[in-house]
């Protein structure tokens, strides 16, 4: 299920992802569950179809409760066919509005601060730190100031940025061997 979080969250990091983007990485790389994989594509595209109906976030509520929990083992199974999902429609009916997908996320009840902090990870990736409340961004950084998250994400993204241009030259060189 961390497999499933990082195709999003690596899709939303794209330049230019939109969360439709995301939502189709996830269920084309949903394959990496296993066995899980048909029940959780299922249970995605079944809860969308749900959440293209709502207005708010708030108004997926009551068809969660009465059609998405899961209440069968395995119980490790939660995460991935209730939790995602959930995160994954509340941040498609939300849009750009960081703000109420996590409020919204955070009072769905259930794994409730899990949900909420997926909405916030992969709405925050999509969308970036000046998309998520100011008040609240500095208040994680005050209670949390070691490790420098600001600096550890600067160094991810130069890290990013300098293997993909290793992986831009390797193909660039490939392709000139391959025109001689």
């Amino acid at each position: 299920s961390g497999y499933v979080m990082a195709v999003a969250i690596a899709t939303a990091l794209t330049p230019g992802a939109t969360m439709d983007d995301v939502i189709q990485n996830v269920l084309d790389y949903a394959w990496v569950l296993g066995h899980h994989a048909g029940e959780f594509k299922g249970r995605l595209e079944r809860l969308l179809e749900v959440a293209r109906k709502c207005e708010t976030p708030f108004d997926l509520y009551e068809p969660f409760y009465n059609e998405f929990l899961v209440t069968f083992p395995p119980w490790e199974a939660v995460w991935t066919m209730e939790m995602i999902p959930a995160a994954l429609a509340i941040c498609a009916i939300a849009g750009e509005d960081t703000k109420l997908a996590i409020i919204s996320a955070s009072n769905l009840g259930r794994d409730a601060d899990t949900i909420a902090g997926i909405a916030g990870e992969l709405a925050g990736a999509l969308y970036g730190i000046d998309a998520l409340p100011a008040p609240w961004v500095d208040k994680v950084l005050q209670l949390n100031p070691e490790p420098d998250m600001q600096q550890m994400s600067k160094d991810l993204s130069s890290l990013v940025i300098e293997r993909n241009k290793i992986q831009l030259d390797r193909s660039q060189q490939l392709l000139a061997d391959l025109k001689e």
